[in-house]
């Protein structure tokens, strides 16, 4: 009978710490964004268990008809990634420098004007006067002060 007590005690806490945690919005968000990176990671074909313990390089396939080896990453995602990941406009020898971390790289004699090239003929990214250089930011926000 003490057993049964026992296990009835251990349950009814389990409930009350499910309504508290479920009651907690940050629970919520950890929930949806583990969720979330579990189903990119499935769609991108990486293991979810080496990106979420740890792993730091993001698997990206490409996007037209296989041109580019699975898990690399065109010019333009890998320059959208590296301003991303700045938070502010970047210079484009500063985005050559950050591509091979996003698994993209720029090939060429001259690997600014190539990249200069790509990202003014795309559109996602466009070239705004920042503290004083030019840089590139998303064309479809303002830059930050």
């Amino acid at each position: 009978m003490a057993a049964v007590k026992s296990i009835e005690a251990v349950q009814s806490r389990i409930r009350e710490l499910e309504a508290e945690l479920a009651a907690d919005t940050r629970q919520q968000e950890l929930e949806v964004l583990r969720e979330t990176a579990k189903k990119l990671l499935a769609i991108n074909g990486a293991s979810a268990e080496s990106h979420l313990n740890g792993g730091s390089q993001i698997r990206v396939r490409p996007k037209r008809g296989g041109s580019l080896p699975r898990g690399k990453v065109s010019q333009l995602a890998g320059a959208e990634m590296a301003v991303k990941a700045a938070g502010h406009p970047l210079q484009t020898e500063e985005i050559v420098a950050a591509l091979p971390r996003y698994g993209a790289k720029i090939g060429g004699a001259n690997a600014d004007r190539n990249l200069t090239s790509i990202l003014s003929k795309r559109g996602t990214l466009s070239s705004v006067k920042w503290r004083g250089k030019r840089a590139w930011w998303f064309s479809d926000q303002e830059p930050p002060e």
